[in-house]
């Protein structure tokens, strides 16, 4: 009786689960390694993992195609800043820097803009600088003359971690900011 319902268990699981294929994208930075359903190829599911280099920069599972459970997130050095269980929609770990807790920050409070210290600075699940240095998609014709730049964004992180409110000084540098991350 034990035996049979060990198998009735395992059999039962193989009609239920769902094959996965495995995803590399080694061809640019940052690479990643993720899992696809094999019947459908758009939705991300399983472990995913993203690196820059050599350095370990994010590290998590997704759930038909949503993040789920605990995910990792590490500053360009590998070291781990933030844990985020997107299950239970909270911050395990958040590491925060001398620099951010000595800077002020310009919030909006009822309706004014204000500049001031915060206890804990507006948090973006692994840093919105890492999330825009490893999102951004920088120009083909820059990547080939080696050119490169500063520009300054400023942005607000909403209270469900969205970003909203892009603002770029350069116009034609906005409008392909905006065509990125809006």
């Amino acid at each position: 009786m034990k035996y049979l319902l060990c198998l009735f268990l395992l059999i039962g699981n193989r009609i239920h689960a769902q094959e996965i294929v495995k995803v590399v994208h080694d061809d640019k930075q940052p690479m990643e390694t993720f899992y696809v359903l094999k019947s459908d190829k758009t939705i991300k599911q399983g472990k995913y993992v993203q690196y820059f280099r050599e350095h370990k920069l994010i590290d998590g599972h997704y759930t038909n195609s949503q993040k789920d459970s605990i995910w990792s997130y590490y500053n360009e050095e590998g070291k781990l800043i933030t844990q985020y269980d997107y299950s239970q929609d909270k911050v395990l770990v958040n590491i925060i820097t001398e620099k951010e807790k000595q800077k002020k920050y310009k919030i909006i409070y009822n309706d004014n803009l204000i500049e001031t210290e915060l206890d804990h600075p507006p948090m973006y699940p692994g840093g919105a600088t890492l999330y825009l240095a490893m999102n951004v998609n920088y120009p083909d014709e820059a990547r080939e003359h080696l050119k490169g730049g500063k520009v300054i964004v400023s942005f607000t992180i909403n209270v469900d971690g969205s970003m909203s409110n892009i603002d770029v000084p350069n116009q034609q540098v906005m409008e392909w900011t905006k065509k990125h991350y809006a």
